[in-house]
């Protein structure tokens, strides 16, 4: 008896055993499943940002960025480029870490290991991954490895030190280009709550049952107590052990099923029963323990297992007492026992002994009983921690599902049955789950795409490959929506498909707001073609590029243009130069403070300057329906020294502010003169509008920079604060003031003090208006209008009257016809409430009362075809707004019958023609392609042109026939530019004329080359790239008189002091080549009207490039910089006269180092001018 309870016992300790184990296994399978589900939905959403192609756009802007900065990449990502580069293409990365509660940081880093981007921005954003403090960080081998095999990697468990040594994981992708070459590494840093929690957690009724993470070194990667424990406690206990010397043989590993190996001494260094389980994550291997205390395993069975034992030794005490006497009445009892133990150790629990004693006999059976109860008890324990497995399990897949919610997720066999959906699918397509679940994935086909869509669709994941598109789909109700979406082939462990994984973005929203936004584009495209050119390109709030606007002006100038025509085109040309050397001097703005940027002091006309800009800026209060009157006071022509550039811009930022703030009513620019004729002159002007105002604390921090009248204002009027600051400075910097007096609701006057000097330059007196029996009537609602019409008139000395309506109007002509003194001219404004201009007009020529005066018409909505019509109406003249006070004069003149050009509809235009000569002149250059520039450029002026490659020819040319004029290129090979003109100029030379005029042409505009070329005879000198204007005043000054057949200054396209301009233009071409693009095809098409011309030229300096480099090279591999600086001179001159500014940059700098004799940087810089040139190819072909 006390044999078999003990091995009663002995196998329902066994059996408690199993148990334990069993559930351990179960727990740890779930939980491994768990792991590794976590895991590769963590590489799905890491190898889904690493293809995006909005990530793979930031990391090359931010790589091309940083190349060009030459700075470091510490340096680059503190610099406003990186900021700037940062705010335009951040916000999806910065939305994925806020939208996954796994991610710690995201990073971009480049081929080098520099990190150029993370979202956290901690100390390690610049740093480099393979050099300094992070270079032995599992991170760093991580990326290493990503870039080196191309293939995703984990980087394990760490303590990272930028994130204060938070334990963290890396998983790292890599980024390709469009061409799949790699470009860089997508990184994420994630945080390990979330999966700790999971690992640790455990059923309630369990005390000692833990699960942990190991590494091959036994190293824990989970916490079993405390977080500290992770990385800094090695478990050493017999299954780690063992797992470590199996070197990873296989993906699963458990204990050996003999019982005996289940139980152990485990981390706590008690017996324990334990169950391990390999796991692989990528590339890094772990094994995941599970352990129970043998004795809480055991516990139910201890209290048994002593109880039966005295049970036993108490009835066997008692058998061998009375055992022959009451042997016949236990025999049965125990039979039944034995029976009862015997069906138990065959795991029956669920009986009962019936024995009816009360002796010792039926206590045994009853303790039997119960020892059965407290079995069936433990079994049902058992039970519930089974299903208390089972619920979490449960749990894990819901919490996978709860992960799939951020995206629309679809699963589909081979044929493209749906298995699997999840929520946001049925809720974007309306489905549910039953009804897309076994049906083919076409039921939600839109016919939006073409078949040969859908074809390349699954050749590409039949294959194997991954399928990116944006798809428009059809939902339940037949409405279409649109879905980003990446599909992923699906294979079994033999590597055969067997489904694929859809993962969608829903971009429904996107693509309407796409659908929108180019119905508004063509809405505005429409409306933009429909205004002049000069309306579209002088918006200062759009910073295009200039010398387009100046090439295609200057294009316009050399055409057949009526005088409207013209008048216009040459206000767009003024204003492009005027705002492309504000542009260039805000670049370089910071020198105002150091004291560094210089005036231009220049002559130019104050009236013409005024005039220039209120036509400039009259579009845009026209566009607000609102009054620009600039000029609002007469203004006698008068020049003056100073720099009209920075004056305008001064009054051109003050206008445009005005109107900006002005809903209704006028903005006025009034100026005046005070000083003597040989004192300095102090310009007092005042702009004033009648806006929304300033309150006095506006006013008090108006000029700060970046500052406006509050955060409501920027938003609602835009800008940047910077404007009014820039006034400020550029006034102060003319001895000048600016201050400002505003009411709010009512309006605003800045009023403006500058110095200017007096100039030597005296303006013709103008035409004087008759006097006698002249009278002018002006009618006009606008009272700053009337009052500056008047002022004029007074000051031309003429009787005027005004009122402020068409009714007044025709009762003082009625009247005054009556009375014998009729009014002779009529000034009209064409809108006017209750009776406009054209109605008015009307009336005075249908009443015959009255006799029929002169009448011009002012308008500020002036429209192509307008003049025509007035004529048609009755009107002898049509003038614009602002009133250009020159204009009217004219106008005035012409109607009174004093003008030569007498015409029955007078308007402020007239057309003009081209200068041309009759005159054969030679171009002496070694560049094929300044040889086609100049070519082209003097062929517009009518003239023959030869050439010559160098001197040698030049002079061979000049022996055999006479020239007009040879323009000379400075550095040419056999024999350069001065020593040809030292033959030229010797008596007992061949050359057959020795006085003729011979012009430098030459990228060298330093002073000391300008002094060379004069002494050795040459007559002047013009710098490349050539201005038109310069070429034309040259060809003017040097070609005989007899060469002349129309040429006139006045009437040539780039305006000059003569032509009474307000904007005076140097004759050398400004270049901020640091700002240049590649190539700026605006210069050609200033200096040729021919595109097929332009095409020719700009390939042909594409072609001879090769050769040029070749020379380079070779003069590099010679170590001979004299020569190296000649070729170098070379290609800058040919560049810049084609507009490939970086080139032409990259030359000038080399002939500098080459002359110096230090042609090291040269050497340096030679890759750099090889990709220009392939960067030059590509725009070229672009543009061309």
């Amino acid at each position: 008896m006390l044999t078999l309870s003990w091995f009663s016992t002995q196998q329902a300790s066994n059996q408690l055993r199993l148990e334990a184990r069993s559930l351990l296994a179960e727990a740890a399978t779930s939980k491994s499943g768990f792991i590794q589900n976590w895991f590769n939905f963590r590489f799905k959403d890491l190898n889904f940002q690493a293809k995006d192609q909005s990530n793979a756009f930031f990391l090359s802007q931010l790589k091309s960025d940083f190349k060009s900065s030459h700075k470091t990449a510490a340096d680059y990502v503190k610099s406003y480029d990186w900021a700037e580069q940062k705010a335009a293409f951040d916000a999806n990365l910065v939305n994925l870490l806020h939208d996954y509660d796994y991610i710690y940081d995201i990073f971009l880093i480049d081929l080098k290991g520099n990190i150029l981007y993370t979202v956290a921005q901690e100390s390690d954003l610049g740093d480099n991954l393979f050099k300094g403090h992070l270079a032995d960080t599992n991170f760093s081998r991580s990326v290493y490895e990503t870039i080196s095999t191309g293939e995703s990697r984990f980087s394990g468990i760490e303590r990272y030190a930028p994130s204060n040594n938070e334990l963290s994981g890396f998983l790292t992708a890599p980024m390709l280009d469009d061409d799949g070459n790699k470009m860089g590494v997508f990184a994420i840093q994630i945080k390990l709550l979330q999966l700790y929690q999971q690992i640790s957690a455990t059923t309630a009724d369990s005390q000692s049952r833990v699960h942990y993470l190991v590494d091959p070194n036994g190293l824990l990667i989970s916490p079993i107590t405390h977080n500290d424990e992770v990385l800094n406690k090695k478990i050493t206990t017999q299954p780690i052990l063992h797992w470590a010397e199996q070197q990873f043989n296989s993906n699963n590993f458990s204990l050996d099923e003999n019982v005996d190996n289940n139980i152990y001494i485990g981390s706590n260094q008690l017996p324990v029963i334990g169950f391990s389980q390999s796991i692989r994550i990528a590339n890094i291997n772990w094994l995941l323990i599970s352990e129970i205390n043998e004795a809480e395993a055991l516990e139910s069975i201890t209290l048994l297992e002593t109880l039966t034992l005295m049970l036993t030794g108490a009835f066997s005490l008692f058998a061998l007492l009375a055992g022959l006497y009451l042997s016949r009445k236990i025999v049965k009892p125990i039979t039944t026992l034995s029976k009862a133990t015997a069906a138990l150790s065959r795991g029956i629990l669920r009986q009962h002994v019936n024995v009816h004693s009360n002796d010792e006999i039926g206590e045994l059976a009853d303790t039997f009983n119960r020892m059965l109860v407290i079995r069936q008890e433990y079994a049902d324990t058992v039970q519930n921690q089974k299903n208390d497995i089972q619920r979490a399990l449960t749990q894990v897949s819901e919490q996978k599902f709860a992960m799939d919610q951020h995206s629309i997720v679809a699963m589909t066999d081979i044929d493209g049955t749906i298995t699997y959906v999840n929520d946001l699918f049925c809720k974007i397509s309306g489905y549910t789950q039953d009804e897309l679940i076994g049906n083919n994935h076409r039921m939600l086909n839109s016919a939006y795409h073409d078949t040969a869509f859908f074809t390349d669709m699954y050749d590409t994941i039949s294959n194997g490959g991954v399928f990116r598109a944006e798809i428009c789909n059809q939902n339940k109700s037949g409405e279409l929506y649109w879905v980003d979406t990446t599909i992923v082939p699906d294979k079994d462990e033999h590597g055969n498909l067997k489904g694929y994984t859809a993962i969608r973005t829903d971009i429904t929203y996107r693509k309407a707001a796409e659908k929108e936004l180019l119905v508004a584009l063509g809405t505005a495209k429409a409306a933009t073609e429909a205004k002049s050119a000069f309306l579209a390109n002088m918006s200062h709030e759009i910073r295009t590029p200039l010398n387009g606007v100046i090439g295609m002006s200057n294009l316009l100038l050399d055409s057949e243009l009526n005088k409207e025509q013209y008048e216009r085109t040459k206000i767009v040309a003024n204003s492009a130069n005027s705002l492309l050397a504000i542009i260039n001097d805000i670049l370089d703005f910071s020198k105002i403070e150091a004291g560094k940027l210089d005036l231009e002091i220049i002559d130019f006309d104050l009236s013409a300057l005024l005039t220039n800009l209120g036509a400039t800026m009259a579009y845009r209060a026209e566009e607000k329906g609102i009054e620009l009157i600039c000029p609002s006071n007469p203004i006698k022509s008068h020049w003056y020294k100073g720099d009209p550039g920075r004056i305008q811009q001064i009054f051109a930022n003050l206008i445009s502010n005005a109107i900006k703030f002005t809903s209704h009513g006028e903005v006025s620019v009034s100026a005046k003169i005070i000083g003597g004729k040989n004192q300095q002159h102090y310009l007092l002007a005042e702009v004033t509008d009648t806006g929304i105002g300033l309150t006095p604390k506006q006013q008090s921090n108006l000029f700060e920079r970046f500052t406006q009248a509050d955060d409501s204002t920027t938003r609602k009027y835009g800008g940047t604060g910077l404007g009014l600051t820039i006034c400020k400075q550029l006034i102060e910097l003319m001895n000048g003031e600016i201050s400002v007096e505003s009411t709010p609701n009512e309006g605003t006057t800045f009023l403006v003090s500058l110095e200017l000097k007096p100039s030597d330059y005296e303006a013709p007196p103008p035409a004087t208006l008759p006097t006698d029996n002249d009278k002018i009537l002006i009618v006009d609602d606008n009272y700053t209008n009337r009052k500056l019409l008047t002022g004029l008139c007074d000051f031309w000395q003429l009787d005027s009257q005004q009122v402020e309506g068409g009714a007044e109007a025709l009762e003082l002509l009625i009247t005054a016809s009556k009375e014998g003194k009729p009014f002779s001219t009529v000034i009209v404004d064409m809108q006017m409430p209750e009776m406009d201009g054209v109605e008015l007009a009307t009336r005075i020529r249908e009443e015959k009362l009255i006799e029929s005066p002169h009448l011009i018409l002012l308008t500020s909505q002036a429209r192509r075809g307008d003049a025509e019509k007035m004529h048609s109406v009755g009107f002898n003249g049509f003038l614009t707004k602002p009133v250009n006070q020159s204009g009217l004069h004219n106008a005035l003149l012409q109607v009174q019958g004093l003008s030569d050009n007498d015409s029955p509809m007078i308007t402020r235009h007239t057309s003009r023609e081209m200068s041309s000569y009759k005159a054969q002149v030679l171009v002496v250059e070694d560049n094929i392609t300044n040889q086609l520039v100049a070519r082209g450029m003097l062929e517009k002026f009518g003239i023959r042109v030869s050439v010559a490659a160098n001197g040698e020819e030049a002079i061979q040319a000049l022996t055999e026939r006479t020239y007009d004029l040879v323009f000379m290129d400075y550095q040419m090979p056999v024999m350069d530019g001065i020593q040809a003109t030292v033959i030229i100029r010797d008596p007992e030379s061949s050359v057959l004329q020795h006085d003729v005029p011979v012009i430098a042409m030459t990228a060298n505009a330093m002073k000391e080359d300008q002094t060379l070329c004069s002494k050795v005879g040459m007559n002047d000198f013009v710098a490349k790239p050539v201005n038109p204007s310069v070429l034309h005043t040259v060809l003017d000054t040097w070609l005989p008189k007899n060469c002349h057949q129309n040429a006139d200054m006045n009437s040539f396209d780039e305006p000059t002091n003569e032509e009474g301009t307000s904007l005076a233009i140097p004759l050398t071409m400004k270049m901020n080549l640091p700002d240049e693009p590649v190539f700026d095809i605006s210069i050609l098409q200033s200096l040729l009207s021919n595109a097929e011309q332009i095409r020719t030229i700009a390939n042909a300096f594409i072609d001879d490039m090769p050769n040029q480099l070749e020379l380079l090279q070779a003069a590099l591999d010679e170590n001979d910089a004299i020569k190296a600086a000649a070729v170098a001179h070379r290609v800058k001159g040919s560049a810049a006269s084609i507009g490939a500014g970086v080139i032409a940059k990259l030359a000038e700098d080399m002939e500098k180092s080459a002359k110096a004799g230090n042609i090291q940087p040269v050497a340096d810089a030679f890759a750099d001018l090889e990709n220009s040139l392939k960067m030059l190819k590509k725009s070229a072909q672009d543009q061309l």
